[in-house]
């Protein structure tokens, strides 16, 4: 990803959303996209989506701190990402937090089930590449949770701010870490 396009990472969610609506139409999937359910309510949901964002990226931002194998996959999201502009971390996070959630819970869960939706989103986060199998295991702990808040509230609104947030701090974190390891620009 380095030199990220943003364009192309745009395109790819946006096509991905696509083929959910689409898929969603053809498999008569009820209630595609909702936002919340009578059961949670818009302001329930966003408070949900916001604390398990807070939570998740906790999570993974102690692991960096303790642990071997999130320390190296920060500095490989870190080399892979380059010099990501904060204009691209918030399309990037919009893009791919809605976009999954469409999917992998909007459409995967009521088709498949919690089980084959959260397994199938922690594989698509680089399961097949070595340096990226932790990556995928913690994308397994978060797909529980996506796909739970996705449940608890009957709508995509929880799990889309929780994913976007996620993303987008995570982000944040890559630009602020390059940004302090910059030496400083010397002076005339």
């Amino acid at each position: 990803m380095k030199n990220l396009n943003i364009r192309i990472v745009a395109l790819f969610y946006l096509a991905l959303s696509a083929i959910s609506f689409l898929l969603a139409h053809i498999f008569e999937i009820e209630g595609f996209g909702a936002l919340s359910s009578e059961r949670a309510g818009l302001i329930p949901s966003t408070l949900l989506g916001v604390s398990s964002a807070f939570f998740v990226f906790s999570i993974s931002g102690l692991s960096a701190e303790y642990f071997a194998w999130a320390k190296r996959l920060n500095r490989l999201f870190t080399e892979l990402l380059g010099k990501i502009t904060m204009r691209e971390a918030i399309v990037f996070s919009l893009a791919s937090g809605i976009g999954e959630e469409l999917f992998f819970r909007a459409f995967l869960i009521p088709l498949a089930g919690f089980y084959i939706s959260t397994i199938l989103f922690a594989l698509m986060h680089g399961a097949f590449m070595r340096p990226l199998r932790a990556w995928s295991l913690f994308a397994l702990f978060s797909g529980a949770i996506l796909g739970w808040l996705f449940i608890f509230t009957g709508g995509i609104l929880a799990p889309a701010i929780a994913h976007v947030l996620v993303n987008f701090l995570s982000f944040r974190s890559i630009i602020i870490e390059r940004v302090n390891s910059e030496p400083p620009p010397h002076a005339p």
